[in-house]
């Protein structure tokens, strides 16, 4: 049943809503599609949150562009993580950054404990705190029984109490 090509074609064009022709384009076309719609995901999403229902918000309801923004949003995630990891805020201000900012962050790496958050570690948070935020309204949504059957969900919930646990340590 799946496998028929008329089924494969009803579930290709219930995939690609909202896109008209994106499987016959070229692939340099569906590249820069995709890419478009990876580098605008910010965009994208605070049009959805303030207008919903608006072309562009409909538009977001699509399953193929969910998909592309739930994936650009978390390797933007990813690579702020990176970012983080690597100090590059600090790497910024010193090929960057005026003799001011400069003597600010040696003062910074002499009192290394009790630094406050970078900007990097700050959106780390939002992110956190939006995952957090997102498991939550899934447990109202599909309630605490249905939650706990779907082993992905322990999977999302270790995830967090991680990101949590490291936050708070």
């Amino acid at each position: 049943f799946v496998a028929h090509s008329n089924i494969q074609q009803l579930l290709s064009s219930i995939w690609y809503d909202g896109l008209p022709g994106f499987r016959r384009k070229s692939i340099v076309d569906k590249v820069i599609c995709i890419a478009q719609v990876a580098v605008l995901f910010p965009l994208y999403c605070l049009i959805y949150m303030c207008a919903p229902n608006c072309r562009t918000g409909q538009l977001m309801r699509k399953p193929f562009m969910k998909f592309l923004i739930h994936a650009s949003s978390y390797l933007f995630f990813l690579f702020i993580l990176i970012l983080v990891s690597q100090r590059a805020d600090d790497d910024f201000v010193r090929i960057f950054g005026t003799t001011r900012m400069k003597k600010e962050l040696a003062e910074q790496e002499l009192r290394q404990r009790g630094q406050t958050p970078s900007k990097l570690e700050l959106i780390v948070v939002m992110y956190v705190i939006g995952f957090v935020w997102e498991e939550v309204q899934e447990i109202f949504a599909v309630g605490m029984k249905s939650y706990l059957r779907n082993m992905w969900n322990f999977i999302d919930f270790l995830r967090n109490s991680l990101y949590v646990s490291v936050m708070c340590l």
